[in-house]
């Protein structure tokens, strides 16, 4: 009998190795569920406890993260348990704490604890005990809402803290007694509490450190008495400015001679002034996030900016760069436009003188001219004419009609448009009813963009006609103006003074061509409960 090929029986042994490999399965669903608690021993809630071991038991693998961090117990013990995990099973050893005579010990594990795979933490980890024959039971509730549109906050911490705590020491990062996080939909409840007086405290707590950090959204709801006040608290969540140092960036000059930087910074900033480093002072213009400056070939300028009640100045050095900004506008009108008393082209280089003879306009072709020229600001361009509904304009504006900063002089420029026909426009009457606080009306259309706007006093009634509207969806929006400054105020936390809030009609509205249309809105300031306090 012939000897097999020793190739045969490497493959065979390929083979046999592939076959017999053990793989895990690829593909099926993302596990989305987080891990459930299915046995605590000694169970949540019992009495005469001595400390020992606590064994938590759940429905799959789990591992523990940031225990350090995210472990909170009530009251403040000298210590954390220490803990091993055993499979589903994680054992929390408390013999190394030192426990209270009496009272209940309640442990919040926080978001500590996440499934082994897909990293889902548990939502309901507290574990309860009394030291003594008598646990705490009191419970607290209440509801988050978000100050745009009150709609509900999930995933947020409420927090509970002693009422002869200063306001300061909340802000400052001390960590709450108790401890809650917002369901779905903005609802909490927190148990085992004892009774007293504590003052109410809601974060976004987008680092899970237990406290509120600048730019993380904060609310609050006053003191609360446990076991005498039943009413349900209610916290209207306002956006925080995060911590910021003015700075421009990246400070550069191009050939037109225009220096431009970026700028970041606390919103209430003001630009003071540009100048050299011989205090001479320079035009400039600030805008969004942006600061540009022209008029001097100095490598460096200082910037002066003041955020009340500090002014400081910062040295600029300026680099030059070899681009040179276009002398075209950065778009010109066209299509089909609304008829508007005056538009606008924005240029990228700053203007420094204009010509009026060598504007034009024209309407169905024939020169009709117009009421005045303006500069809203150094970078734009604004002609008056009164439009009317259904005609065609042209615009024509001869080479050298513009003189820039720089020195250059415009190209010629040619555009046209045309105003929409009054029978494809829409008309609105809006019947408002005011809550008990001032505030303002805005319609908006689908892309929140302003269409109209007026004040709205506290308690009035309205019959608001805007015409000559765009057919399409629509959108009706309250701002309240809590101090009477005529602008949307943010919350003050270092006061506890609530900002303004919004409220949206519901659904919307869609306008059609040529139709007058009504919309009755009694503004459910109801969604604000405090809202007038």
């Amino acid at each position: 009998m012939g000897r097999l090929n020793p190739v045969f029986w490497l493959a065979a042994l390929l083979l046999w190795a592939g076959c017999a490999q053990v793989s895990s399965p690829t593909g099926g669903p993302v596990d989305e569920d987080p891990p459930q608690v299915l046995r605590m021993s000694p169970e949540a809630g019992t009495t005469f406890w001595s400390g020992g071991t606590v064994v938590l038991e759940f429905d799959e693998y789990v591992q523990v993260k940031n225990a350090r961090e995210q472990w909170l117990i009530s009251p403040p013990l000298d210590g954390l348990p220490t803990y091993r995990l055993r499979g589903r099973t994680l054992e929390l050893d408390w013999s190394g704490v030192t426990l209270p005579e009496s009272g209940t010990v309640v442990l919040d594990l926080g978001e500590s604890v996440v499934d082994l795979h897909e990293g889902n933490p548990l939502t309901q980890g507290v574990w309860a005990a009394a030291i003594g024959a008598e646990l705490d039971t009191l419970r607290w509730r209440g509801r988050v809402v978000h100050r745009d549109f009150a709609a509900p906050v999930p995933g947020v911490r409420v927090m509970l803290f002693p009422a002869d705590w200063p306001v300061d020491s909340l802000v400052q990062g001390a960590r709450p007694r108790y401890v809650g996080v917002t369901d779905a939909a903005g609802r909490f409840e927190v148990g085992y509490i004892a009774p007293g007086v504590y003052r109410t405290w809601a974060v976004e707590d987008v680092n899970k450190d237990w406290a509120w950090n600048p730019g993380e959204s904060v609310a609050w709801d006053g003191l609360w008495t446990a076991g005498h006040d039943s009413v349900p608290a209610h916290f209207t969540l306002f956006p925080t400015e995060a911590k910021s140092t003015p700075h421009l960036n990246r400070p550069s000059r191009d050939s037109s001679g225009v220096a431009a930087a970026a700028w970041s910074g606390p919103s209430d900033l003001e630009h003071v002034r540009v100048t050299d480093l011989h205090g001479h002072p320079l035009p400039w213009w600030a805008d969004a996030d942006s600061v540009w400056t022209w008029g001097s070939a100095a490598d460096t300028l200082l910037w002066t900016w003041r955020t009340p009640p500090t002014e400081a100045t910062d040295t600029l050095p300026v680099r030059a760069v070899r681009t040179r900004r276009s002398v075209r506008p950065r778009r010109l009108p066209s299509g089909k436009l609304l008829a508007a008393p005056h538009r606008t082209l924005r240029f990228s280089q700053p203007v420094a003188e204009l010509d009026p003879a060598a504007w034009r306009i024209a309407v169905d072709s024939v020169e009709v001219g117009f009421d005045s020229l303006s500069q809203p600001s150094p970078f734009e361009v604004r002609w008056h004419v009164a439009e009317a509904a259904g005609v065609k304009y042209a615009l024509d504006v001869a080479p050298g009609g513009i003189t820039f900063a720089s020195g250059s002089r415009s190209d010629s420029l040619q555009t046209q448009w045309e105003t929409w026909p009054a029978d494809h426009l829409a008309e609105l009457v809006m019947h408002v009813a005011a809550p008990p606080v001032a505030g303002r009306l805005r319609l908006e259309d689908a892309a929140g963009r302003m269409l109209a706007e007026r004040p709205l006093a506290a308690g009035d009634s309205v019959a608001w006609r805007v015409g000559e509207l765009l057919p399409g969806k629509v959108e009706l929006v309250w701002e309240s103006d809590r101090q009477g400054t005529g602008r949307f105020a943010e919350a003050e936390l270092e006061v506890l003074q609530p900002g303004d809030v919004r409220l949206r009609a519901e659904g919307g509205l869609e306008l059609r061509s040529n139709w007058t249309l009504e919309w009755i809105w009694p503004v459910e300031s109801e969604k604000f409960p405090k809202l007038g306090e």
